[in-house]
């Protein structure tokens, strides 16, 4: 459908048609699907990261700061700077459902912790930080599949 030597502009229908080729092409490459390994990296360095807040002294710290840190970084490798992409942002309203699932699997039994003095319940959210993100991930990742 190449225009280069046409005189004449193309029809209405060869128009709509290039402008939803175009439109596909757009959405397809514009947020790049994350794969399936993403999520449960996350998953296991969440709940690590949670469940050490049950430990003791200075391996909990150390634990704390180094899962962080590796969440971050893979974080900002898969999600905001993706190979071949460049900077993609996350889509807010898709991102909405998660961090309001984690905020409460993972915030309300540590408040409670602290509040409560029951280490134990850092295991509980350990268990919902892993859950909402491979729940979650599940969802992504079908909502990915049937886009195309």
């Amino acid at each position: 459908m190449e225009t280069g030597d046409r005189t004449n502009p193309p029809s209405v229908a060869e128009a709509a048609k290039i402008l939803d080729m175009a439109s596909e092409e757009s959405q397809r490459t514009a947020n790049p699907p994350l794969p399936w390994r993403f999520f449960v990296a996350m998953a296991v360095l969440l709940a690590t990261v949670c469940a050490a807040q049950a430990l003791e002294g200075s391996a909990s710290l150390i634990i704390t700061i180094l899962g962080l840190l590796f969440i971050v970084v893979l974080g900002v490798r898969h999600v905001f700077y993706r190979s071949g992409y460049g900077v993609v942002w996350p889509d807010g309203p898709s991102v909405f459902p998660y961090l309001a699932a984690s905020f409460i699997v993972i915030g309300v039994p540590a408040v409670l912790a602290v509040g409560f003095a029951m280490n134990w319940l850092w295991l509980v959210s350990a268990v919902g930080a892993a859950s909402a993100t491979l729940v979650m991930g599940g969802k992504y990742r079908k909502a990915v599949s049937s886009r195309g």
